[in-house]
């Protein structure tokens, strides 16, 4: 059984704030993950030799897509990372402010060109055509934070992703867990009707960062506790799938 550990950088302060506390946690319990970042963040050399010293330590670097609807564009991603050094296997959509997110089989097509071992979504969506890139094997858990602490508060949250974390263990053998660096330093706050959700944005998060109220942080120690032994990287679970298929 193995839990893949993803985590999508989509901000600098989440490189910058949250990535530290994040790693140093990882670290503790012995676990290495994948981390998903965004070419267009990499604007300092710190950030790229930080990242860099984590990939040399095991950790895998991975392509976080903004432009899914642009293969031109996404190849020069791609391109960049390379250039800084990184060795990319691995691929997810993002998105950016006034562009598309996930377009379906647009998207998945823009992955594909790029010729990376892997890719996948935030949800275990397939592509409806035959892909060359594999797709990752296993089903993934929507994001630790943005749900389940959001939705249902840190222990709560924590109980049901253990339960919903058996289950698919028991069924399937694997399972992805998603979750943002930022909010090991800035609280996700709490689920409010869309009509209102800036009260969550502008005062509640705010408010709760300074109580240290929701954040990452117990809930990613909590399962470490329980399940760090089979937890890792992405890419360790293409290649474990490749030798099953050889075998």
């Amino acid at each position: 059984m193995k839990i893949a550990l993803r985590h999508d950088i989509d901000y600098v302060f989440g490189l910058r704030k949250g990535l530290p506390k994040m790693i140093s946690i990882e670290e503790s319990f012995n676990v290495k993950s994948t981390l998903f970042i965004r070419a267009d963040l990499l604007t300092k050399s710190s950030d790229v030799e930080y990242l860099r010293g984590l990939e040399k330590r095991g950790w895998e670097i991975g392509l976080h897509l903004a432009n899914t609807i642009d293969i031109k564009a996404a190849r020069q991603e791609l391109k960049h990372l390379q250039s800084l050094g990184f060795s990319i296997k691995g691929v997810t959509p993002c998105g950016k402010r006034g562009s598309p997110g996930f377009k379906g089989d647009i998207t998945w097509s823009v992955m594909d060109s790029l010729g990376l071992e892997y890719m996948l979504v935030r949800s275990s969506l397939k592509p409806q055509f035959k892909a060359k890139t594999k797709i990752f094997p296993y089903p993934q858990l929507p994001s630790i934070d943005n749900f389940y602490i959001r939705n249902f508060g840190e222990r709560r949250g924590f109980e049901k992703l253990v339960t919903d974390i058996d289950e698919i263990l028991k069924n399937k053998g694997g399972v992805c867990l998603l979750s943002h660096p930022e909010y090991f330093y800035a609280s996700v706050g709490v689920l409010l009707p869309r009509s209102i959700r800036r009260i969550n944005r502008l005062v509640i998060k705010p408010v709760f960062t300074v109580l240290r109220k929701r954040l990452l942080t117990k809930t990613y120690i909590n399962l470490l506790e329980r399940y760090g032994k089979i937890c890792c990287p992405l890419i360790d679970c293409i290649n474990a799938s490749r030798l099953q298929q050889e075998t």
